[in-house]
């Protein structure tokens, strides 16, 4: 006998959509196993045939090793008996569309009978014998459960991306300081509201300008063009991950204390740098206030000081002189001429 020929027209999905020739169907109308196991043993995909009441009639090797079957074993079982109920309840509503000729194809998580849960493309064709009988059907089943843990995790990390993106970007909005994402020519890529609000400028007229023409006074303009070259071409640097403590300028060209600190991100194709600042302009208003308290409390403390000393002085300079006024009257009172009185009351 020649070898068997499949006509078949490949769907827009790739699965066998023609029927098997009068060679693979027996006289008696049944499928001819020896014929099907020249046809699909060598196949890398599981192929396995059943006939019309959904029992198997063959399973090539690579089937029967997924099984861990012999083909003897198979033949004539159910599948549910050899699969398990879950692939019997999504291959019996098959059945009736399969008698009309239809090719069916689905694409699915499957747990087998011995517990093992497998994603599996599938595609099954119907045969029909000469008469127009419906004769069975041949499952070609892919496996394709690493494929699919791979974008399930792609799309598990994508989505953990998502999320940490959009929690990222609220952080950044909601901070109440200011924040610059600026690239390696120093152009700004990016700022935060509370930046805006502290500079004076909106996103429109500030992104994709340098940031030195935007905050930085002239007289720091070329010490900061050096420190990007610098860094640029040999790495090193000075202000990286520093607190730095700085002035820095508004749109209005007024200057404002600040503290800052940059950092690097390296993304695959280049490198951006994020500047965190904070405005110190009500804290060194809070220092001041503070320092002039501190002065006025030390005049206080002076004056408080003075005058215990005083208090102090009066109170021992007191003793004596009430000595000197009660003798001096005594002597008044007891005066025996007029001149000795006169000396007593200037004493007095």
């Amino acid at each position: 006998m020649s070898a068997p020929v499949v006509e078949t027209k490949l769907d827009a999905t790739g699965g066998l959509a023609g029927m098997l020739r009068d060679e693979v169907v027996a006289p008696e109308g049944r499928f001819d196993a020896g014929i099907l196991g020249r046809l699909f043993d060598a196949m890398p995909m599981r192929v396995t045939a059943a006939d019309a009441d959904g029992r198997f009639v063959y399973a090539n090797r690579v089937a029967l090793d997924m099984m861990n079957m012999r083909l003897e074993d198979v033949v004539g079982r159910t599948v549910g008996d050899i699969l398990g109920e879950d692939m019997a309840a999504r291959t019996a509503p098959m059945l009736e569309r399969l008698s009309g000729g239809e090719t069916v194809q689905w694409s699915d998580w499957v747990t087998y009978r011995n517990g093992s849960r497998r994603h599996v493309d599938q595609t099954y064709s119907p045969c029909f014998s000469a008469n127009g009988t419906l004769v069975g059907f041949i499952a070609l089943i892919r496996d394709t459960t690493a494929l699919k843990e791979r974008e399930e995790a792609l799309e598990a990390r994508i989505a953990a991306l998502n999320v940490a993106e959009t929690v990222n970007t609220a952080i950044i909005k909601t901070s109440i300081d200011p924040i610059m994402v600026v690239d390696e020519e120093g152009i700004l890529l990016d700022l935060n509201p509370a930046a805006m609000a502290t500079f004076g400028y909106s996103r429109g007229n500030a992104v994709g300008r340098s940031i030195a023409d935007l905050i930085i006074p002239p007289a720091l303009r070329d010490a900061h063009a050096r420190g990007m070259a610098r860094y640029t071409s040999t790495g090193i640097s000075r202000v990286l991950d520093q607190r730095l403590t700085m002035e820095a300028q508004r749109a209005d060209g007024s200057l404002l204390p600040i503290e800052l600190t940059i950092s690097e991100i390296r993304l695959p194709q280049r490198r951006v740098f994020t500047a965190h600042l904070r405005d110190l302009t009500q804290a060194r208003e809070a220092e001041r206030q503070v320092e002039q308290q501190r002065e006025r409390l030390h005049q206080a403390e002076k004056l408080s000081a003075m005058g215990s000393l005083l208090a102090g002085v009066a109170h021992e300079l007191n003793n004596p002189l009430a000595i000197l006024v009660a003798q001096s009257t005594l002597l008044m009172e007891t005066a025996a001429d007029a001149a000795q009185r006169r000396r007593a009351e200037r004493i007095h």
